[in-house]
């Protein structure tokens, strides 16, 4: 994902296949392989665990149906299935644990089944209902991705056709009777697992979106309060420099009162600039200096007046002298 400053997301990195759903972006298809590992991790971890006791526990089933292969089911569900099933568990705490071992426990539990089917001389309603308990388990239970989901599925279904053929010789009326239920379960359990993972990738998308905003937020506000830090250096700099200058600075607004006056200028008048705050600085000008400045204004006011209604409002036209005075 990029979240370099201020750069958009390239939403290019989020294309995905429309069946499979892997992201075309082998960067951005192993990220979400990671994040969907930790995802589902947890639910893995109790699919094993309950898978597990569940598939042991078929025995008391085996026992009241094939009490003469009682045995040998015992041999393969506790000596063979469950130990390896029990140590992909345990792996999974471990650093060793791996997208593998998930797809690797459904095919050790259908190998299983299977092998009992083969070796026990299972009945073919039995083996299509433990088929049909064991297909969901890679859609929906084991926390695997689609695309290999589909091939457990695949293969568990490929397996239940060679056994119901090869070992258990069923019709071909039971056959096709006993495929409807098994390939709307293995149906079902693809568009269930299609349609998770899509939305998982669409929650995914939106995490790093998120993510990015937040880089960039982060970002934008690290330097904003960078600039104001410069900016309050700045001013500290400049009001040291006015502050501390020998020659006097004044600032004052448009009709002549003192903004400001630093301490070189108060000085130089002979006030403090706490004094000099709100003064004019034409209360500092001696009479005549006052006179000769309210001439100055009163002449640039009545010439502006002129320009603006074309005569001198305080003028007398016939003597020629302006009857307005200083105060």
């Amino acid at each position: 994902m990029r979240s370099m400053k201020g750069e958009m997301v390239d939403t290019r990195s989020f294309a995905r296949g429309r069946f499979l759903l892997r992201f075309l972006d082998p960067v951005m298809e192993r990220q979400y392989g990671e994040y969907f590992a930790a995802r589902f991790l947890v639910q893995a971890r109790w699919s094993y665990f309950l898978g597990t006791l569940l598939y042991v526990g078929f025995l008391f089933i085996d026992y009241h149906v094939m009490p003469e292969s009682f045995t040998r089911q015992a041999i393969i569900r506790c000596g063979v299935v469950a130990p390896i099933s029990m140590l992909i568990y345990l792996l999974s705490y471990t650093k060793y644990y791996t997208t593998f071992l998930q797809f690797a426990v459904v095919l050790v539990g259908a190998a299983g089944h299977y092998a009992m089917a083969i070796f026990s001389e299972t009945p073919p309603f039995y083996v299509l209902g433990t088929t049909l308990i064991l297909l969901p388990f890679p859609y929906l239970f084991a926390g695997i991705r689609f695309r290999h989901a589909l091939l457990c599925g695949s293969l568990i279904v490929i397996g239940y056709e060679l056994t119901e053929v090869f070992v258990t010789r069923i019709s071909a009326m039971q056959l096709l009777y006993y495929n409807f239920f098994l390939l709307s379960v293995n149906g079902v359990g693809i568009f269930a697992s299609h349609v998770a993972e899509r939305l998982e990738g669409e929650t995914f998308v939106q995490k790093l979106i998120i993510a990015d905003e937040q880089k960039k937020s982060e970002w934008l506000l690290a330097e904003v309060e960078a600039k104001n830090r410069s900016l309050e250096e700045s001013e500290e700099r400049y009001r040291d420099i006015i502050q501390n200058a020998t020659d006097g600075i004044f600032k004052n607004d448009s009709r002549g009162r003192f903004l400001f006056v630093n301490p070189a200028g108060a000085s130089l008048l002979g006030y403090t600039s706490d004094e000099l705050a709100g003064m004019n600085y034409r209360d500092l000008l001696p009479p005549d200096a006052r006179i000769v400045e309210w001439m100055r204004n009163e002449r640039n006011q009545n010439l502006r007046r002129w320009m603006v209604i074309g005569e001198f409002p305080n003028w007398d036209r016939c003597s020629g002298h302006n009857h307005a005075y200083p105060p």
